[in-house]
């Protein structure tokens, strides 16, 4: 049984695996893949290593990231809640290719590399290989590891916005608004609610309040300018000055046009798309945890000139 966690399985061992385990059981979760491709192929290695501190093993963990990336790359396909399966894509890629290459998905493969889980792309154009760490300094190596840390972990986070129930979304949505200091929270009622999913109050006599909207759309569906307009419309009958969109998408040109229009107006508007979300959420701590900490130490002056 191997043990040391440097022996066990990398990137070139594993996306054969997955994608042969999907093609064996058609359809599966994620908890079922880890554990079928552990029983087919990683048996000689211990699940006794875990993830951080985390009660997952380390393989599992791997496992888990490792389809994430073939999702990334469009190689996996989510079928229905909580299901994924080969794609299409890697069908008509096996009528040319016997296997899959890390290298080919970081340096070859558009849907990889245009995905938040490339891990070498940055926002501003940077690649990790093109910085040159000897004009960095020890601080800002460190940011640019801990983002390509996050990257992967707040795309996972988005998956399972996705796959959870509408109303559980909406209260998590409010479980953040909460956190980031709002007053109090009136929930709308589930049906009929005119485009207004809850009320947020952040003064203690209710003078001024804040009408909430979440909806979660497929990342690819951008939110319409109609979405914003009917939105808008509800705001006006009801005399509401200010109102936060929060989506698990992005919004379109149209609809940031309109927003931009109401707030033209007497309107205060915050639109919150999927990247925004889940970089509030992991700010302000909803739905995840801290792993570990890592301290960044200086010497306090102060303390020596204090002897003198």
């Amino acid at each position: 049984m191997i043990v040391d966690p440097s022996q066990f399985p990398k990137f070139e061992d594993c996306f054969m695996p997955i994608l042969n385990t999907y093609k064996k059981y058609w359809d599966l979760t994620r908890h079922e893949l880890r554990q079928k491709v552990y029983e087919d192929y990683f048996k000689d290695y211990s699940l006794e290593p875990l993830a951080g501190k985390s009660k997952s093993p380390l393989l599992f963990s791997r496992i888990h990231r490792w389809n994430y990336y073939l999702f990334a790359g469009r190689f996996v396909e989510r079928v229905k809640r909580w299901k994924y399966k080969i794609s299409k894509k890697w069908e008509n890629w096996l009528k040319s290719w016997k296997t899959l290459k890390y290298e080919y998905l970081k340096t070859q493969d558009m849907d990889f590399m245009t995905s938040t889980f490339h891990n070498g792309q940055k926002e501003d154009g940077w690649t990790w290989g093109s910085i040159n760490t000897e004009e960095m300094s020890p601080e800002d190596m460190f940011k640019y590891a801990s983002e390509q840390i996050e990257k992967p972990k707040k795309e996972e986070l988005l998956e399972k916005l996705m796959e959870i129930d509408p109303f559980i979304f909406e209260k998590i949505v409010w479980t953040l608004c909460e956190k980031m200091w709002y007053w109090k929270c009136t929930v709308t009622q589930k049906s009929n609610d005119e485009w207004i999913d809850w009320i947020l109050t952040w003064d203690s006599l209710w003078f001024d309040k804040i009408y909430i909207q979440a909806k979660r759309y497929w990342k690819d569906n951008k939110v319409n300018w109609k979405a914003i307009a009917d939105f808008v419309w509800a705001l006006w009958t009801k005399w509401v000055k200010r109102w936060i969109f929060f989506t698990t998408s992005i919004f379109s040109d149209h609809a940031r046009k309109n927003a931009d229009d109401a707030m033209k107006s007497w309107h205060s508007i915050i639109l919150i798309d999927w990247q925004k979300l889940v970089d509030l959420m992991f700010q302000y701590n909803v739905w995840v945890q801290t792993r570990d900490v890592y301290e960044i130490k200086e010497i306090d002056w102060e303390f020596f000139e204090w002897f003198n």
